[in-house]
């Protein structure tokens, strides 16, 4: 039986919509796959190593890498040999200083990446057994690490896309999508290995995407699927803290919106939001019970020799303007095209009354008092890095209300509204290709030209 021709318009809109991601999805991969090299840190070996230390070796401790290839005697991060990522925790076992959040969404990815090293190994009569501790695996750690965090940021690209074309028009969302992934530090940075911002941006997005699906599904007959919307999005908000403890502070923007919005539908977040439990068993497990534990965990091993703020306006005064303008971290050095995010919050402010934009407005809150924390932070400008990945968590907030302004600008186009308009639009353009520049600049040079860490030569952050 042929279909009605109405049901074979729906069904050639979405074959032609899953063709569209794909396209999008596999050119951004490629994309981000094309400069060859690993450009990440120690801070993922941890994340990087804990899906296949389970599935090979069947255990969450890393006590088999205790003494191994990755201690250092010297290493000035460590003590007694340990290395940072590490930590020797009270429970008499070796364990990641980080949270587990990133590991637990990149597993089913280390999944299949396991999967296929086993088909590998079966194929070509080699034994099945993974000797990671061993450091000829070192390798192929690195080379997973940069295909997962490559893969998890295309995704990205994919949902944010998928978020811009809920209010705007194909143009306006592929542009404002290739701003967000080639434009900013999601390019030189979180696609080039399996950082904490990586699945930060990837959960923000998913939440972002649910919530805005969520309002649009009103009436008793979509109740269901916007009871799952809030299901999924109170799962990815409860890792959030487990990604980056600051992500607690994304979580209580995202908390009070749902509550004022949803009200008893709450509840189905909530649900969801038992995800938080991951990371709390695991820090109370390794580290004790405390309040503290269950946001920080293995967090306080790397600043007990240390404070970790200086609250002092000298300090504030220097890292604020270091974050924005230094021309080593400075945020509107790497991607200047940022500055149109200034007009599009004010489009955003107008639009206020409507449901999608408070939520905006408020993680655009929880990213400003995140920023005033991190001016206090020390050491404020982080550790080897291309630019300041500590405000690669604000991309999706920042890069969203820029295509407010591309709308606006092209609306006043339509109205002969030419002189001004053409002018802005031609500088954003510039800034454009600039922001893009610099990020190929950090991608495709030789990462040891980045590697002379401010640690040493403070200096450097101005020159």
């Amino acid at each position: 039986m042929k279909p009605f021709p109405a049901q074979a318009k729906v069904r050639q809109i979405r074959y032609g919509q899953w063709a569209e991601w794909l396209m999008l999805f596999g050119s951004t991969l490629f994309i981000y796959l094309a400069n060859g090299a690993i450009i990440s840190s120690n801070d993922s070996v941890p994340s990087s190593l804990l899906a296949f230390n389970w599935l090979e070796n069947h255990t969450l401790h890393f006590d088999a890498f205790r003494g191994g290839h990755y201690y250092m005697p010297n290493d000035i991060f460590g003590q007694n040999g340990i290395p940072y990522f590490f930590t020797e925790s009270p429970t008499g076992h070796l364990t990641s200083a980080y949270p587990i959040g990133t590991a637990l969404l990149s597993f089913p990815l280390y999944a299949l990446f396991f999967l296929y090293l086993k088909l590998s190994a079966i194929l070509q009569h080699q034994p099945l057994g993974l000797d990671i501790t061993n450091p000829a695996f070192e390798p192929q750690r690195q080379f997973y690490e940069k295909l997962a965090g490559a893969i998890l940021a295309a995704l990205t690209n994919v949902i944010f896309y998928l978020l811009a074309r809920l209010k705007f028009d194909r143009s306006i969302s592929l542009l404002i999508t290739f701003i967000y992934g080639f434009a900013t530090l999601n390019w030189a940075v979180s696609s080039q290995g399996l950082w904490a911002h990586t699945l930060s941006n990837l959960a923000l997005v998913c939440i972002l995407l649910c919530l805005w699906k969520a309002n649009r599904l009103e009436g008793e007959s979509l109740s269901h699927r916007r009871k799952t919307m809030l299901v999924t999005a109170g799962f990815f908000s409860g890792l959030l803290p487990a990604i980056r403890p600051t992500g607690l502070l994304f979580l209580a923007a995202i908390l009070v919106y749902v509550v004022v919005t949803y009200r008893r539908e709450t509840l189905f977040f909530l649900i969801g939001g038992l995800s938080f439990l991951f990371n709390s068993a695991w820090n109370i497990y390794y580290f004790g019970f405390s309040l503290r534990v269950l946001i920080v965990g293995g967090y306080s091993s790397l600043f007990q020799h240390s404070s970790t703020y200086d609250w002092t306006l000298n300090y504030f005064n220097t890292a604020f303007w270091g974050y924005l303008i230094s021309p080593s971290r400075g945020l509107l050095i790497f991607s200047p095209v940022l500055l149109f995010s200034i007009p599009g919050w004010y489009q955003v402010y107008k639009r206020r009354s409507q449901t999608d934009e408070r939520l905006l407005i408020l993680l655009g809150i929880a990213c400003l008092v995140l920023f005033i924390q991190y001016c206090f932070y020390v050491p404020w400008w982080g550790a080897i890095t291309y630019g300041s990945r500590f405000l690669v968590d604000f991309l999706p907030v920042l890069c969203y209300p820029i295509a407010y302004v591309l709308a606006h600008l092209l609306n006043q186009l339509e109205q002969s509204r030419k002189r001004v308009s053409v002018l802005l639009v031609s500088v954003f353009l510039l800034l454009t290709v600039y922001s893009t520049f610099v990020q190929v600049v950090g991608a495709f040079s030789d990462r040891h030209i980045w590697d002379t860490s401010p640690y040493f030569s403070v200096d450097r952050l101005w020159n």
